[in-house]
């Protein structure tokens, strides 16, 4: 059934074009304020330990979907059962189209129109794009981080601990990230000035990233440049660097060695030889300044940009059709069921 399920949230996910307008998060921070209330009023004794905010703030819902889940147990059926993994799979996953998405902005882009490709961030994920378009360059690179952040925490590893713990485990993730990233964000949603059930989330997250974060650079070095991806996992394969700068260095390398060099090059250009690059439409880009530098080829800033991005577009549907593949075959040996 899991199989299924994955299908059914991935074929939602790619012909659902548009933003899906309900968010069904707007819950958690109103059940963490009031959790946090709670808490506060247990007795010192129990209050004390940092561990007991956290726990309680990922193991009451997922012992609820447990509870959901039991009494749901082979009601019509199956399909209730179905109905709800559905359901918690596609709370988990992204809620942008990233393909729809990277055809309006690689549009925009080519068109010379980079304001309209920021707003169009802004408005399609506000809290990853806030403030004015200032340079062109940290568009595309933040565009490129989001990509990749994206692919990783809101569809790999929902989908790889959806196939092992279910949507119990998938729920647990899913929450301790939001809460996480809220808490880096915003101080209002810390209950302890300590900042100590934000220390211990943090650790859970990066535990449940360790082990997809490997898996994830493994396919990318597959479906690409093998060779510089598996060297980079071999490097920082035991490290205790981030997750998701793992799999950005792991993709950035799998996507092929003409990009990195080219990243290589436009790094190396002096500040005042990249001034073009900044301001709004009106950029010139560094046309020219590639082989100043000694690239292979001349080539503007725009164009590789937005090679770089159609390059790990392909990389990410490579991949996905590999881990499909293997869950395909995983199912047919009973592994899922």
């Amino acid at each position: 059934m899991k199989f299924l399920v994955v299908l059914i949230c991935l074929l939602i996910n790619h012909y659902w074009r548009e933003q899906r307008k309900f968010s069904g998060e707007s819950w958690f921070p109103v059940f963490q304020r009031w959790l946090s209330g709670r808490v506060k009023q247990l007795p010192a004794a129990i209050n004390r330990y940092d561990i007991v905010f956290p726990a309680a703030l990922l193991l009451l819902p997922a012992m609820l979907l447990t509870l959901v889940l039991w009494i749901s147990s082979g009601v019509l059926l199956g399909f209730i059962t179905l109905a709800i993994h559905i359901l918690v799979l596609l709370f988990a996953l992204d809620r942008l189209n990233l393909i729809q998405l990277s055809r309006q902005y690689l549009a925009r882009w080519h068109a010379g129109d980079y304001e309209g490709a920021w707003l169009l961030l802004e408005q399609q994920a506000p809290d990853r794009f806030e403030g004015n378009f200032t340079e062109y360059s940290g568009l595309h690179q933040k565009f490129y981080d989001f990509l990749v952040a994206s692919y990783f925490e809101r569809l790999f590893v929902v989908i790889f601990w959806y196939l092992l713990l279910g949507p119990v485990g998938v729920l647990i993730y899913t929450l301790g990230r939001l809460y996480y990233a809220n808490a880096a964000c915003s101080g209002s949603l810390r209950w302890q000035e300590d900042g100590g059930a934000e220390a211990l989330i943090a650790r859970l997250v990066f535990i449940l990233e360790w082990l997809p974060a490997r898996a994830l650079a493994l396919t990318f070095a597959l479906a690409g440049d093998f060779v510089a991806a598996f060297n980079r996992l071999q490097e920082s394969f035991l490290s205790l660097t981030s997750a998701l700068e793992l799999v950005k260095a792991c993709a950035v390398d799998a996507s092929g060695s003409s990009s990195m060099r080219m990243l290589v090059r436009l790094d190396s250009i002096e500040e005042g030889d990249n001034a073009g690059i900044t301001g709004a439409t009106g950029a010139t880009g560094v046309t020219g300044a590639a082989g100043e530098a000694g690239a292979e080829s001349v080539e503007s800033y725009p164009e590789w940009a937005a090679r770089r991005v159609e390059e790990l577009m392909s990389l990410m549907l490579r991949s996905q059709v590999i881990w499909i593949s293997a869950m395909a075959l995983l199912t047919v040996y009973g592994f899922g069921n």
